[in-house]
């Protein structure tokens, strides 16, 4: 019988459902298990890459900027309005 979880062309939800069908069945191999674990870290990888690139695009706060507008908050609170 041919193990198409290790089919390559196969979309990865396509192989993750026979790789939890046969685990649920008891019938997974180390092979397989191997494979499953291999495909769940590529997709960790390239998460964390896109992730990565995604917080590289934001811009840089500016740290100057934002003190100033809590000093001015604060220097308008403290005209006496109790808050």
């Amino acid at each position: 019988m041919q193990d198409l979880s290790q089919d390559e062309s196969l979309p990865i939800e396509a192989r993750v459902e026979i790789w939890r069908r046969e685990a649920l069945a008891g019938t997974l191999t180390k092979e397989q298990l191997a494979a499953a674990v291999r495909a769940m870290r590529a997709g960790r990888v390239s998460a964390s890459t896109a992730d990565n690139a995604k917080k590289a695009a934001k811009a840089p706060v500016d740290t100057t900027a934002l003190l100033n507008k809590l000093k001015a908050l604060g220097a308008k609170n403290a005209g006496g309005t109790g808050v």
